[in-house]
């Protein structure tokens, strides 16, 4: 998964267009705080790119969701910040090829949990980082990227993950949906971690094709450097193929992926001959602790996954193909034995642009399907989850943007009902 997040971060910069001017007045300049008297453009033209992100939002339970909720704050608030440092060497003056990538993050305030939703993929997937449901700052990842040609590159550093599994109408949760299950494909949750330290290179043998190779240390975590701990508990491997076609003139992506860890895990499939004895313990004819005492967990080495992804526009209002509305897709499915989610399935309709005079408004309604791991204990969840969104993000002005929310999920959570989500996010750019 890291791959491609790491495309997108500091190779990103050298492929992508980067903001380039940030001069204007108050409703057209692309970031709240402008160019800071001519001096973030001199930054720019010398290859240095500094961006704050502030996310805020409130997101309620209306109706539904887990028996628990009844003490729930109704309408919590939470936001999300991300400082991201880009840094080309070549524009530096340095030399030619070399990308430096480091960003950091906060999170603050409340977001609804399965506590409160029943649900195992949470609502809003900014409550996931950089660690989840828990306020902190911390730095996520620090990369750096040398070309060795204008058509392969390595990198290495302690990765952003989140940029793998790349999707024009569902990746963002910034300005597309909100909820965990229209992002990354959550089958990697289990078997690649978020931030963490690794190395890989990036082919580019075309414009339209990109190919990623990453190996990484399983046991990375966002608030820690990870040195210490490098490959100790193995190796996780990443290869991921992202193609650009183009049938009938109309941009879309074909995507295909796999990881595979060889770390140790904790397998679901337990002998049920050493199951905690539940029953005897209510009724006090054994105690926990000599219980769990005797209780042994079994373990499995290595697991795997393989993805799917497509997006591709059906109609465009301009003739690069930058607005319209298209169509995406998501497939995964992961280890059994080792991952909760052992497939998990989403498709829907994005879109940016449609209306006159409205060029940066992004659209979506999507639908997600998860199907766990038939070795999990049925006490545990009650079924697959399903869930439905639709969003609509107003540019007010091009550093900020308004987006009403509307989610409505069928949780997997033992007890839970329907639950009906209504969110108001905020997003700016300073």
């Amino acid at each position: 998964m890291c791959v491609i997040g790491v495309w997108m971060g500091s190779v990103a910069w050298a492929q992508l267009p980067q903001i380039e001017d940030y001069s204007g007045d108050l409703w057209s300049r692309p970031a709240l705080t402008g160019d800071w008297g001519g001096f973030r453009n001199t930054m720019v033209k010398r290859g240095i790119n500094l961006d704050v992100d502030l996310v805020q939002g409130v997101q309620g339970l209306n109706s539904g969701g887990s028996f628990r909720n009844h003490d729930s704050i109704r309408y919590p608030y939470a936001g999300h910040a991300e400082y991201r440092l880009n840094v080309d060497t070549g524009k530096l003056g340095l030399w030619p090829g070399g990308f430096l990538t480091i960003m950091g993050e906060s999170q603050f305030g409340k977001y609804l949990n399965g506590r409160e939703t029943g649900a195992l993929l949470p609502p809003n997937a900014a409550a996931l980082y950089p660690i989840p449901f828990d306020e902190t700052t911390t730095l996520t990842s620090v990369v750096f990227t040398q070309f060795l040609a204008k058509w392969f590159g390595i990198y290495l550093g302690k990765l952003d993950t989140f940029g793998g599994d790349m999707n024009a109408f569902a990746h963002e949760w910034k300005t597309q949906f909100m909820n965990t299950g229209f992002g990354p494909t959550p089958v990697f949750f289990n078997i690649f971690p978020y931030s963490t330290l690794g190395a890989g290179l990036i082919v580019l043998p075309t414009d339209s094709v990109q190919f990623t190779f990453t190996a990484a240390s399983p046991g990375g975590t966002a608030n820690r450097a990870g040195f210490s701990t490098l490959f100790d508990e193995g190796v996780v491997l990443d290869a991921e193929l992202r193609v650009g076609i183009k049938p009938f003139g109309l941009p879309g992506h074909q995507l295909l992926g796999g990881v595979w860890s060889s770390t140790s895990f904790t397998s679901l499939a337990q002998d049920p001959r050493t199951a905690i004895p539940v029953g005897d313990i209510i009724r006090g004819e054994i105690s926990l602790s000599n219980a769990l005492s005797e209780v042994q967990i079994s373990k499995t080495t290595g697991s795997w996954m393989a993805y799917y992804n497509f997006d591709q526009f059906l109609y465009t209002t301009k003739a690069d193909g930058s607005q319209g509305i298209g169509i995406f897709g998501r497939v995964a499915f992961g280890d059994r034995n080792t991952n909760i989610l052992e497939q998990f399935y989403s498709f829907g309709i994005g879109g940016q642009g449609l209306i006159p005079g409205r060029d940066l408004d992004r659209f979506g309604i999507g639908f997600y399907y998860t199907n766990f791991s038939n070795h999990l204990p049925e006490i545990v969840l009650s079924g697959n989850e399903i869930g439905l969104e639709v969003f609509y993000n107003i540019a007010a002005t091009n550093w900020l943007y308004v987006t009403p929310d509307i989610q409505v999920i069928e949780p997997a959570g033992k007890r839970a009902t329907t639950a009906f989500l209504t969110g108001l996010r905020l997003q700016m750019r300073f």
